[in-house]
């Protein structure tokens, strides 16, 4: 027969295990949760077209073009709505 204080001993040791288990599901989860946030690639991505922007329109002003500005500042718009 199994005696009332080995029902303790047995009952603590599968609490111990469920939180042994939880623990090795949850922390990992918790750290690819911050080490991989899931808008980068998206700001990455829209960081690089207003760079790109700006780079041809410094282009286009060191070659002469007048209306760099406006051209500028409707690529910048179209940028902005693209993403």
């Amino acid at each position: 027969m199994i005696k009332q204080e080995d029902n303790g001993t047995s009952l603590s040791e599968l609490g111990a295990v469920a939180s042994i288990i939880t623990s090795v599901i949850a922390i990992p989860t918790i750290i690819a949760k911050y080490l991989f946030p899931t808008g980068e690639d998206k700001d990455m991505t829209n960081m690089i077209n207003k760079m790109q922007n700006y780079d041809n329109g410094i282009r286009r002003l060191e070659n002469g073009k007048k209306d760099i500005k406006k051209e500028l500042a409707e690529s910048i718009e179209k940028t902005e709505k693209d993403n």
